[in-house]
């Protein structure tokens, strides 16, 4: 019989991995075929190749980062008691980290997209440091050191980890979809 967290577990897992396919395969390739973003030029070029479809990936992104965190709840539910420091650890430095990831997704899923449509004055100055289409933006330092951040937990997932059961399939399954994150930037 599973109990509850587990299945919590499960159903968080299935979330991060419908953000893995989504945000990180299927938007991307489906936004480069039908509306490619140009390599970053300014905010004029960007504006001018906008499309909302852009912004798909970023939405599918929420189930990405909540399905992580989710997973890492689960884990501390169905850690041992030797080894919930280290659970509670990897999901304090997941929390912190998701919510820099959160602010970004907003960013892009709201902000851009009002820039992009409106093209307020502040555009040309405010969008370049907001774009994920500029790797030199503020929202690249955030991602980056967002996803950096819940990576940091595989370090504890490790230590949590007795070699077999949940810990360690989690901890190849998240390295995995690091992986995966990466590739998709």
């Amino acid at each position: 019989m599973i109990n509850t967290a587990s299945r919590f577990g499960i159903a968080a897992v299935y979330t991060h991995l419908f953000g893995v396919i989504f945000s990180g395969l299927i938007f991307p390739v489906l936004a480069m075929l039908v509306c490619p973003q140009p390599a970053w030029v300014d905010a004029a070029t960007f504006i001018r190749a906008f499309h909302p479809l852009q912004t798909a990936t970023f939405f599918c992104g929420f189930f990405l980062i909540l399905g992580s965190l989710l997973t890492f709840v689960a884990l501390y539910f169905t850690a041992g008691e030797n080894r919930k420091i280290h659970a509670l650890s990897a999901l304090v430095i997941n929390t912190f980290f998701t919510a820099i990831v959160f602010v970004n997704y907003i960013i892009q899923t709201t902000y851009v997209p009002f820039l992009a449509a409106h093209n307020p004055p502040e555009t040309a100055i405010i969008l370049p440091m907001l774009t994920m289409s500029n790797p030199g933006s503020l929202a690249w330092a955030l991602e980056m050191y967002g996803w950096g951040g819940v990576g940091c937990r595989l370090f504890l997932l490790h230590r949590y980890s007795d070699g077999n059961g949940p810990a360690t399939s989690c901890a190849y399954y998240s390295l995995s979809t690091e992986c995966a994150v990466l590739v998709r930037h």
